[in-house]
Order: structure tokens, then C-alpha cells, then sequence
């Protein structure tokens, strides 16, 4: 295991595994078969060897004992192929490989991200015009004192403006590709989100009866109306 140069200066190569780890003298190719080992087919070891000043070269080493008539090691046939290039481009396209699969997973990400948000939005789309289509069906079919009027007017107002809000939103794609939620805060009252909520459950099941109860006492906080009323309802 000893090189010498040109300049009979002598100097010890470094063999390693696959891996990267030391090997001891004991577990070399060329010891394990001089021991006995027959390395061949799948049995084959690659090795890296270094040497001071110069590129790492890996090797596939294989090779089997010579016995003679009486079963004794008497010597090895080994075979050393220079993999260097082979495994280097094997490196690269598993890094490549690895990338892929990281662009995939992105994908699959953004790809469930959408289908969520579309989920989201259509839900809120079908609840908000449900609030619009049952308020003006009251107007249409009912009598009503100009006070009532004005109030049904408002829910039907407010429900547009929150539509528009939604378009808004669905039109923005930089915020739905980035993923991040754009929060309008104010101060919210949580026992009118509820009775908006209830309000609007009436208008779809008009013969059934609902019972709210409510606490006065609970105080005001910041929030996202709309945010808050998609998770109510």
C-alpha cells in the first residue's frame, strides 16, 4: 500500500468506502479476497482512493481467490474499474432527482392550495348569495313597513359589498399563489355575526325553528368580519 514517485519519495494513499469512511487494511477488496471473499456480480465494492495533490478516483473492485490443488490461497485475480465519471453523473442526476421531487411536492402544494381556496370561495359565494336571493324574495313577496324595507335593503347592500370583497380577492392571484390571506380588522361584535349567521340559516329552512342564545357581556374584539362569518356559517 506504499507509492513511490518519480522522486523515490514515498507517501500512503487513503482507501474509502462508498461513503466516505476509512477503511482498515483488513477490509480492503484485495485483502477480503486474498482471505477467501470471491467478489463478483453484485459483490462488487466500490472503493475511493485519494491521493495528496490529485482528484479522488473511485473504483469497482471485484475479483476471487487462486487456490491450488489442495485449496490453498495462493494468489487473486481482481479487476479495478475507474467508475469516477459514472458515479459523478449518477451524483448529478440524483441531486436532479432530488430537486424534481421538491418542485413536485411545490406543485402538489400549490396544486391543493387551489382546489382549497376554491372550495373556500365557493362556499362563501353560495352563502352570500343566499343571503341576497332570500332577502329580496322577502321584499317581493311580502308587505312591509318602510323601516323593515330599509333594513332588508341594507343586509342585501352589505351581502353585495362582501361579494365584491370576494371578487376582489379571487382576482388578486399574487395573494392566492403566495398563499397568504389578506385580513381586513375592525372591531367585531360576535353576538351579531352569530344573529347575521342565524338570519340567513332562517332563509333556507323558513319551517324549521332556530334557538340562539347570546351573552351581552362578551366584548368587542378585532377580527375579519368576512373571515369570521365563512367560519360561522
Amino acid at each position: 500500500d506504499i507509492v513511490k514517485d518519480s522522486t523515490l519519495k514515498s507517501f500512503l494513499y487513503e482507501m474509502r468506502d462508498e461513503h466516505g469512511r476509512v477503511l482498515a487494511m483488513e477490509e480492503r477488496p484485495m485483502k477480503r479476497i486474498l482471505h477467501g471473499e470471491v467478489l463478483t456480480g453484485n459483490q462488487v465494492i466500490d472503493v475511493r482512493i485519494g491521493i495528496p495533490g490529485k482528484d479522488e478516483v473511485q473504483l469497482s473492485v471485484g475479483g476471487a481467490p487462486l487456490r491450488n490443488q489442495d485449496g490453498e490461497i495462493i494468489g487473486a485475480v481482481c479487476l479495478f474499474r475507474d467508475v469516477t465519471e459514472r458515479r459523478q453523473m449518477e451524483n448529478e442526476l440524483a441531486k436532479l432527482l432530488t430537486v424534481l421531487q421538491e418542485t413536485n411536492s411545490r406543485l402538489e402544494d400549490m396544486n391543493m392550495f387551489h382546489s382549497n381556496f376554491i372550495a373556500t370561495l365557493s362556499h362563501e359565494f353560495r352563502t352570500t348569495l343566499t343571503g341576497i336571493q332570500g332577502f329580496s324574495e322577502l321584499l317581493r313577496d311580502e308587505d312591509f313597513h318602510v323601516a323593515e324595507v330599509k333594513e332588508y335593503a341594507s343586509d342585501i347592500n352589505a351581502d353585495a359589498l362582501r361579494l365584491n370583497r370576494m371578487i376582489f380577492e379571487l382576482l388578486d392571484l399574487e395573494q392566492m399563489k403566495s398563499g397568504k390571506i389578506l385580513l381586513r380588522l375592525a372591531q367585531i361584535d360576535i353576538n351579531a355575526i352569530l344573529i347575521d349567521t342565524a338570519e340567513r340559516m332562517l332563509l333556507k329552512v323558513s319551517k324549521h325553528t332556530l334557538r340562539l342564545d347570546t351573552d351581552d357581556t362578551l366584548p368587542l374584539f378585532m377580527g375579519d368580519y368576512d373571515k369570521l362569518m365563512q367560519a360561522v356559517g
